[in-house]
């Protein structure tokens, strides 16, 4: 979605059509759009995390593997309601200025406290909440691995293979968990500084430049990490990786399937000569 904003977004900058309605049109609908699809990836974070942590540290639990599909879906429906909601008032705030029709910014921060409060709401609700759920879900599980042992009795060859597995098992959580928290705070943590020091994007612009070239690097940075989301997660989750070659075998069958059901059955028609007919009725 973010990615489809954005294209279209650039196009009408390309073609140079944006005056100050249809510039504002789309950054509200790029903003909303990417910021959307932003918190909708970290919250799924929390919720593959929370999954996670009932598999490894918890496995056992009744109420979660008897209501666990009950508690996706209702996770996976919350998450959109909320990332859709607290991103609503993006078509409010979000505008360009008349003296430049392509810079998407906050206006009217200097002049409305509701501007202000809701730039650290967003920022608490798709960025501090969905971090710290992951770091703290994360951390649980890696110290529950660190003093986990297998029982009975193993050579220390297996012990050591164990070790490993457990090793590599805890730098993937790690770099996970940290690459979402660390490609996310540059730009919240701009936002903030937008808040404290009262000044729009169009302002910061005017009065420090290397200020404003950061803002805009870390919203690039914080976006990119939707896209780079599956990725990440085909690259350092054997599960995922997994699940990915099962769902491709499945979509190939069933395009052989589809091929083999549109193919027309050719009837071919057999020639009698005359002289087997007549040789036939003797």
């Amino acid at each position: 979605m973010s990615t489809i904003a954005c294209l279209a977004g650039y196009i009408e900058v390309t073609l140079g059509k944006l005056d100050y309605h249809s510039g504002t049109k789309s950054c509200r609908a790029a903003f909303f759009f990417t910021f959307t699809s932003y918190g909708i990836s970290m919250m799924n974070l929390c919720l593959i995390g929370l999954d996670r942590y009932f598999f490894i540290v918890r496995p056992l639990s009744l109420f979660y593997r008897r209501y666990k599909k009950y508690l996706l879906f209702t996770g996976v429906l919350s998450i959109w309601l909320v990332a859709i909601s607290v991103n609503i008032p993006m078509f409010k705030y979000i505008a360009v200025t008349p003296n430049d029709t392509i810079l998407c910014d906050f206006p009217s921060i200097a002049d409305s406290i509701s501007v202000s409060v809701y730039i650290i709401v967003l920022t608490i609700v798709i960025f501090v909440i969905p971090g710290s759920i992951i770091l703290g879900i994360y951390s649980r599980i890696i110290a529950f691995q660190k003093s986990y042992s297998r029982p009975g009795q193993f050579t220390e060859i297996q012990l050591l293979q164990q070790k490993l597995k457990n090793k590599r098992f805890i730098k993937t959580l790690f770099f996970i968990s940290t690459s979402y928290i660390l490609t996310g705070w540059p730009f919240f943590a701009s936002m903030l500084g937008m808040v404290v020091s009262q000044k729009s994007v169009f302002m910061v612009r005017q009065t420090n430049v290397v200020e404003f070239l950061f803002l805009l690097a870390s919203h690039m940075i914080t976006t990119s990490i939707s896209i780079l989301n599956p990725f990440l997660y085909f690259k350092f989750d054997s599960n995922v990786r997994q699940r990915s070659s099962l769902l491709l075998r499945r979509l190939q069958l069933f395009r052989s399937l589809r091929r083999h059901h549109h193919i027309t059955p050719v009837s071919s028609t057999t020639h009698i000569s005359p002289n087997f007919a007549r040789n036939t009725n003797y």
